[in-house]
């Protein structure tokens, strides 16, 4: 297989470009700001433009906020609350590792809840990337704890 240098691709480059010229329009930018500008004035009562939300179902509405957040997305956030709240106490030197241990029993209980739940998403899903990047921090930090790596740092 032989490579070409950028020699040979410039030239042509170069010269679609140059045949490419600029034409004025005829009118300067202001005219056209000004046209722009004007433009929603111009639009009649005969013109549709997006849907309202008026024109939604009250059913339909209903339904969206009665479904309200998805489980698994409660149980990550209170994962993450938990997390905060383990950061917290143990950048407090007020606090001991057994006032911590408490913090560490619900992490690894909510892995032990969640990783499952994380599992039957399918594969492409958004949701499951957060929620292993949450699950593996949460793990981290309990196989940090109960190793003992906070004793004495």
């Amino acid at each position: 297989m032989e490579i070409d240098s950028d020699e040979k691709i410039l030239p042509s480059v170069i010269a679609v470009r140059d045949r490419e010229t600029e034409k004025p329009l005829g009118i300067t930018f202001g005219e056209m700001l000004d046209e722009f500008m004007d433009a929603p004035k111009k639009v009649g009562p005969q013109d549709h433009g997006t849907a309202s939300i008026e024109s939604k179902s009250e059913v339909q509405l209903k339904d969206f906020q009665a479904r309200g957040k998805n489980p698994v997305i409660e149980r990550a956030e209170r994962m993450l609350d938990i997390l905060g709240e383990y950061q917290r106490k143990l950048a407090d030197p007020a606090f001991t590792l057994r006032d911590i241990s408490p913090l560490v029993q619900q992490l690894e209980t909510c892995n032990i809840g969640l990783v499952p739940e994380m599992d039957a998403l399918a594969d492409g899903d958004e949701l499951k990337d957060i929620l292993n990047q949450v699950i593996i921090a949460s793990v981290v930090e309990v196989v940090r704890f109960n190793r003992g790596d906070y004793v004495n740092p």
